[in-house]
């Protein structure tokens, strides 16, 4: 039927249309009897058509088209913005409704090929239709009915499409920002209208003030990566929002938090991209142009600055998060808050129910049955469409570029790095620690690859300059934490490595042999890591020699599997994230491994000391696991043992160099992480500061030692801390219930374990808390108080950082050498990523708001007593390593 044509998704739930829009829909079917059509079906149709844009029930404003020039500036809704940034505006031919209506008519029939037949019937009596609503608005009794513009109030959705209808972007957003308005207006449908009416107004806020400024062509290739990354999308929205003036950091961030709800929320009309069959398995389908690949675009990692900029914002958010609104802080309110936190709180789970159950929970963390993932099988097709090639073996030209392309194919496997990254891969040693690197390069002596990153996420700008006052700024910060290196290593594996030192012996050869001669600069232990011969000279690795990679291996792929994607480096990329995650290996070790950066883990990164040796230790053991079951299917595929003397490399390497143990002090990552001995020594000075004799003094240390000790042993925010009442510290269930902050997609409200060493001190607080100074205010009595001056008052952030820093010059550490409070939460992350602790379970305890992470390892036994049981343990180990229980000097 028509009516399928516009999907339930589309329409305002709830609508009863009023009599003068009945009397429309009924004038209009009058005028639109078609031979082929049934009337009913013709009517029908159009109470579905009403239903997609008359929010209020009535027919005002159909016969309107969109303006075609810039909406006049509404404080709210269109900031002020450069007239250059102003992407161009065109009036519609048609009303705004039939405009809305063909591209929902449009998507769904591709979408849904079942209902295309109904497509040009559908797209004919939308021709008729706005014909119509020409015709009925000049006359007296339709004309300002249909002429007049709805109020926002009651129409929003008019309101958001006559305000972004006719801007490039609007043609390709409109469905989804329809769709997902409709979602969210049902999903306000239950709250008080002041609550309601003011939440869908923020909701459209962002679309109307963006909208304007996307351009067409930035927009086309994100929305074609978004399947395998919206990194892109979140960068046009960004640079959009850049544009408007007048307004705060946090307002532009609002706006695209609220678009991309907004967006992801009108995801209910895509159907999924993966079709299951009886037998459970994958369905080959054709190659889309949608799957574009990144880097044949040239539209790789976002840029260092936009990505620093994020971060940095992102950890200042993260820094000073709203706990509380001032309803809910006011007891004396009357006005109903009690009504408005019951919405708010149920607002809150229906959120997280339903980001859980959209599909780019999924999306965000690919598994090996996604339809763009290269299956075990497939991998080892690959392995033998280069092993297998012919050459002979006084062909040392042949012999060069097999080997070449197989290195460059397994590194593409199992580094997830671009094609383009390693073919810059130079020999050299190892660098200076605070030298920047110009280009990557591999020391072959110590097995690793040293590199500049991308992007050092959350690392502050002013830190990474060449000049003396960034010299000196790292130097002071290292005084409390670690270090920041200027460089990255990359840790190779030992079966890496061998490759690796095989293929040197066969480059070191060809670099002898009289018949090459040298396109290139090259020597033994110098230039290029990946050489090629072509007509007998030696040259480097070029983009041109991985699409012809690339194309060798489709075509051995298709000749077994006709129909099966094509391989692409960013099908690499993204099989090494699935694969690696799922045999184990922590999603934050895989994002410093590939610098494949996700939104989803940024937080995470910012907190991750990353040490080499455990990060060389969790990559070497997932990866043994993966290269075992790629050579069982490779010997299957060859009937053999999977290795041939004629091979210039052999799969598994018969013998492996001796690399050094690594040091325990290697490490990059994080630049707010503290050092072991000055944390031992904070610890010092507060238990120094508890046992003095002046009363004001001893309070201040113990509450500033249990404080820090909440934040190092369970991973709590600061602000957390601060905000916790003595009634959310169950001693008999031995948990704490936190408070967190909240996001647009999850809330951090989690419960905590009771470490051990804190158990007695919370229980002292309790009953000092129920018979302390402080009132009872609507959650209870603050848990943490202190005196300041003759002043009793809860603790808060700034409190607690004077009370480390003072408990740091009692220990004998210099004002630049005691860590703040917030780094202690980094301490935390660090330390359990060292011990292993699944990504999943500490990312619960701490109250990481990364959408659908607790799904990416499916072997993980997910439940409630074994995050709180491994929140015990690791409370246990970093209380001994930071000396808890040590006596003061």
């Amino acid at each position: 039927m028509l009516t399928d044509l516009i999907p339930e998704e589309a329409l305002v739930p709830g609508l009863e249309l009023s009599s003068d829009a009945s009397e429309l829909r009924d004038e209009l079917a009058s005028r639109l009897n078609a031979s082929d059509v049934l009337p009913f079906e013709v009517t029908a149709f159009l109470h579905r058509l009403l239903a997609t844009l008359c929010q209020d029930g009535t027919p005002k404003g159909l016969a309107l088209n969109a303006p075609a020039q810039s909406t006049a500036r509404q404080p709210g809704q269109i900031r002020h913005v450069p007239a250059s940034a102003w992407q161009p505006r065109r009036q519609l031919g048609e009303p705004l409704l039939c405009a809305l209506a063909r591209r929902i008519v449009r998507a769904t029939a591709e979408l849904r090929p079942e209902h295309v037949a109904g497509m040009p019937v559908a797209l004919n009596m939308l021709d008729r239709v706005g014909i119509a609503l020409d015709e009925l608005s000049k006359q007296g009794q339709w004309a300002t009915i249909l002429l007049t513009h709805p109020k926002g109030t009651s129409n929003r959705i008019f309101d958001l499409h006559f305000h972004t209808a006719g801007y490039p972007a609007w043609d390709h957003l409109a469905l989804r920002l329809q769709a997902g308005l409709v979602a969210q207006i049902s999903k306000e449908a239950s709250k008080a209208p002041a609550v309601r009416d003011h939440n869908i107004c923020a909701y459209c806020t962002a679309p109307k003030a963006l909208m304007p400024l996307i351009p067409a062509d930035r927009l086309l290739l994100a929305l074609a990566m978004l399947e395998e990354d919206e990194a892109p999308l979140r960068d046009v929205l960004w640079q959009a929002a850049a544009h408007i003036e007048r307004v705060t950091d946090n307002t532009r961030r609002d706006y695209v938090v609220k678009f991309l709800d907004l967006f992801h929320r009108g995801a209910a009309l895509r159907l999924p991209s993966t079709r299951q069959n009886s037998g459970g398995h994958r369905q080959p389908r054709a190659f889309r142009l949608t799957e574009l690949d990144p880097e044949s675009n040239q539209v790789g990692i976002c840029g260092a600055t936009t990505w620093q900029a994020l971060a940095e914002q992102a950890a200042r958010d993260e820094d000073t998060p709203v706990l509380e609104s001032s309803l809910q802080d006011d007891p004396e309110s009357d006005d109903g808050s009690e009504k408005v936190t019951e919405d708010v709180e149920r607002d809150q789970d229906c959120q997280h129910h339903w980001y859980l159950r959209n599909r780019i929970t999924m999306d965000r963390n690919p598994g090996p049955d996604l339809p763009d993932v290269f299956q075990v099988r497939e991998l080892a097709e690959c392995y033998q469409a280069v092993l297998s090639t012919r050459t002979l073996k006084h062909s040392l030209a042949d012999r060069l570029d097999r080997a070449s392309r197989f290195m460059m194919l397994d590194m593409l496997i199992h580094t997830g790095r671009a094609p383009e990254w390693l073919a810059t891969l130079t020999l050299d040693g190892a660098p200076a620690q605070d030298q920047d690197l110009s280009v990557s390069i591999y020391d072959a002596a110590h097995g690793v690859i040293c590199h500049t990153p991308a992007c050092r996420i959350g690392i502050p700008p002013r830190f990474l300059g060449a000049d003396r006052e960034a010299s000196l700024e790292r130097q002071r910060q290292a005084e409390a934490c670690e270090p920041v290196p200027m460089w990255h290593c990359l840790p190779l594996t030992l079966t890496q490595v061998g490759l690796l030192t095989a293929y040197l012996k066969l480059r070191a050869q060809a670099l002898t042999e009289s018949p090459l001669s040298q396109g290139i600069q090259v020597a033994d232990d110098k230039g290029p890591l990946f050489l090629l011969a072509q007509d007998g000279v030696l040259r480097s690795w070029t983009d041109d020699d991985t699409q012809a990679l690339c194309q060798d291996l489709t075509r051995a792929i298709n000749r077994r599997h006709p129909g099966w994607p094509a391989a692409r480096p960013a099908r690499f990329r993204q099989t090494f994230t699935a694969w690696y995650r799922y045999e184990g290996l922590d999603p934050v070790y895989e994002l410093w491994i590939s610098e494949h950066y996700r939104n989803e883990l940024q937080m995470p990164a910012i907190y991750s000391r990353v040490r080499v040796r455990a990060l060389a230790s969790a990559y070497a053991a997932a990866q043994k696991r993966l290269r075992a079951e790629i050579e069982i299917e490779y010997r299957d595929l060859t009937g053999a043992s999977g290795s041939d003397n004629s091979n210039p490399l052999l799969w598994r390497p018969e013998t492996f160099p001796e690399l050094g143990a690594w040091d325990c002090d290697d490490a990059f990552g994080s630049w707010h992480c503290p050092r072991r001995p000055q944390l031992r020594a904070l610890f010092r000075g507060m238990l120094e500061m508890a046992a003095s004799a002046d009363s004001t003094t001893a309070r201040r240390g113990y509450v500033g030692r249990l404080a820090a000790g909440l934040t190092v042993l369970t991973g709590m925010r600061p602000a957390e801390v601060c905000n916790l009442r003595a009634s959310w510290v169950d001693l008999d269930d031995g948990t704490i219930s936190i408070r967190g902050k909240d996001n647009f997609a999850l809330t951090a409200d989690r419960q905590a374990p009771i470490p051990h060493a804190l158990r007695e001190l919370l229980g002292q607080a309790v009953a000092d808390s129920v018979r302390g100074p402080l009132p009872e205010d609507a959650r209870g009595h603050y848990l943490l108080w202190i005196n300041t001056g003759e002043v009793q008052t809860a603790l808060t952030e700034n409190e607690g950082n004077r009370i480390l820093s003072e408990a740091g010059q009692r220990a004998g550490l210099r004002t630049e050498q005691a860590p703040d409070w917030y780094a202690l939460r980094h301490f935390y992350r660090s330390y359990a990523l060292e011990v292993g602790v699944p990504f999943e379970a500490l990312n619960v305890l701490m109250g990481h708001q990364v959408l659908g992470c607790d799904l990416y390892n499916r072997a993980l036994d997910y439940q409630v007593e074994v995050v709180l049981g491994r929140g015990h343990e690791l409370a246990d180990r970093i209380a001994q390593e930071i000396e808890w229980d040590g006596e003061p000097d």
